[in-house]
């Protein structure tokens, strides 16, 4: 059984959906419940406007542990809405109010959203914590349209079980980019215990990092059902203050996908057209970034050498095999060999093989020619270059009788050029 964050990734586990017109009109929309809970008053308004802009039918339960934002919650007017508004004592903030407050809600639904408001304790994140819970709340349920192709998407998926929101990309937080140590931070043991005790059928591995952070989600209720039948109270959950890290909270907000995944349901990432358009130009930015970086530090050519342990152990052998590694190309592929050789590979190099720059040094090594290198008893060589080289030089190489070389790049074998003709 494969891990939820290799199946998202595998296959294409994204779905933008329009907001701007509905695929198909909700069919009874009872059948829908979006449970919020918001604790501060701070900022509440922001989140609010989003309720004016729900379907007509469904059904809407907002929980508060603060009088003053109950308050302000009974002077809303949503027309054609059932609102139902709940009190609940301020234990378990958010996943307590979906877990205890509202349990019998949730279960009565066929369909279920779920949202609460968020606050950073540092000013530092705050910009940060804002495009987060921003990017939550309109992936979710952004507008009327919106909602109606959300359920529209369960509807015609009988697999889907789960759809979180993405989480735009901030100044200093990448939520949903995790490294697996980030990710769980101090959270898979205690992720790992509950789904031991819920007695889930899934794969969940601390290599591997969790796809779902911030709790607010659209599931099928049907997904959730082993995590909605524990017998959940308000004292299950930390007493405030509760604690940034390692509760069960923070559990709970990790395992939700692996509780779909025992259920035999599949996750999705959902977003919105209007906010796909601005992420995808966000990250294109970012990646043009990162990739930049990463040649420049790790020597990373292609997209295959981030991950690829294979190819590492093939570099790694031959140079253990050959008491002197010499680099063919002392050009930009050179470079970056000689960076990857270095940082990545962990194998020193002797020097670069290129006849035009002769007698000159890169990164601090000599420069030489082939015939040099040919009088060496134990040297091999690293062939660093482009395509449109490659096959010239591979047949200089057999001309020469030169067998002890190997291609930074994977096999360039096949290099001989395609017929142009028309």
């Amino acid at each position: 059984m494969k891990n939820v964050y290799q199946i998202r990734n595998e296959q294409g586990g994204y779905c933008v959906l329009p907001s701007d017109y509905a695929m198909q009109e909700i069919k009874n929309p009872n059948r829908v419940g979006i449970v919020v809970y918001l604790y501060y008053e701070e900022g509440m308004e922001a989140y609010l406007k989003y309720l004016k802009k729900l379907p007509q039918g469904v059904d809407v339960m907002l929980i508060s542990s603060n009088e003053n934002v109950l308050e302000r919650m009974k002077q809303m007017v949503l027309p054609g809405i059932n609102v139902q508004i709940v009190s609940k004592i301020n234990r378990g903030r958010d996943v307590a109010a979906f877990l205890v407050t509202a349990k019998e809600y949730v279960q009565s639904h066929e369909y279920v959203a779920f949202l609460h408001d968020k606050k950073e304790k540092y000013q530092l994140y705050e910009e940060d914590i804002f495009l987060w819970a921003h990017s939550m709340w309109d992936n979710t349920v952004r507008c009327e349209e919106y909602i109606s192709n959300v359920i529209h998407m369960f509807d015609c998926n009988r697999e889907l079980g789960l759809a979180l929101p993405v989480i735009d990309i901030g100044k200093y937080m990448m939520i949903g980019f995790q490294y697996p140590h980030v990710g769980w931070m101090e959270n898979y043991k205690n992720t790992k215990r509950l789904s031991e005790e819920l007695h889930l059928n899934c794969n969940l591995e601390k290599e591997f990092p969790p796809i779902s952070y911030g709790t607010v989600f659209w599931c099928r209720t049907k997904a959730l059902k082993k995590l909605l039948d524990k017998n959940w109270r308000y004292e299950d959950f930390q007493e405030e203050p509760m604690d940034d890290d390692g509760t069960i909270s923070h559990a709970i907000e990790r395992i939700f996908p692996y509780v779909a995944q025992d259920a035999g349901f599949k996750t999705c990432m959902i977003m919105n057209d209007v906010f796909a358009s601005g992420y995808l130009g966000k990250l294109h930015a970012t990646m043009d970034k990162l990739w930049s970086k990463a040649r420049e530090i790790a020597g990373i050519y292609y997209p295959y050498q981030i991950s690829n342990d294979e190819d590492r152990s093939r570099l790694k052998t031959f140079c253990q095999e050959n008491s002197q590694i010499y680099i063919y190309g002392a050009g930009k592929i050179g470079g970056a060999c000689y960076t990857y050789m270095r940082k990545i590979v962990g194998e020193p190099v002797t020097g670069f093989i290129d006849k035009n720059k002769h007698g000159q040094t890169k990164n601090g090594l000599p420069i030489v020619t082939l015939e040099e290198v040919q009088a060496m008893k134990d040297a091999g060589i690293i062939v660093a270059v482009g395509a449109a080289l490659m096959g010239e030089v591979l047949e200089e190489f057999k001309e020469l009788q030169i067998k002890k070389y190997i291609t930074y790049l994977l096999d360039f074998s096949n290099t001989e050029p395609k017929d142009n003709a028309k």
